[in-house]
């Protein structure tokens, strides 16, 4: 298996990854691009050309198709109430093949979902501030 985890996750989550066997050149100011200023406006970029929707189904139909970026706002807390019990997240994270725990790969209550066309999981209960004026008011 090679990785932390037991062999059902680690087939779930890391099969699918073409892992590179090239050398990838990063440009000389590649790091400009994931300083937080950089990356918070990228991020509100993209929430404000994004197709909003708060019906999972939606989304996902919506991620398969080309276009602007779609972003899903949800209302649950990332935690689950009891250890035995899967995070609420599991919820929105099975469609798009992403990890079951909200706090593994979240920035500010946003995850970011490359593919086909971008989607912007968005917590809109733990959302920071600056990411809250992008949800439309019907959501």
């Amino acid at each position: 298996v090679g990785t932390f985890m037991d062999e059902w996750h680690d087939r779930r989550y890391f099969a699918p990854i073409n892992w590179r066997r090239e050398r990838f050149p990063w440009p000389p100011d590649a790091w400009r691009s994931v300083v937080s200023d950089a990356y918070e406006r990228r991020l509100e970029g993209l929430l404000g050309d994004a197709e909003h929707v708060s019906d999972l189904a939606s989304a996902a139909d919506l991620a398969s198709r080309p276009g602007p970026p779609v972003a899903l706002w949800y209302h649950w807390t990332s935690a689950s109430l009891y250890d035995w019990e899967p995070p609420p997240f599991v919820c929105v994270s099975e469609p798009f093949r992403l990890w079951h725990e909200a706090e593994r790969g979240q920035h500010r209550g946003l995850h970011e979902v490359p593919g086909r066309r971008r989607v912007l999981l968005v917590n809109a209960k733990e959302c920071t501030t600056s990411y809250k004026p992008f949800k439309p008011d019907d959501l």
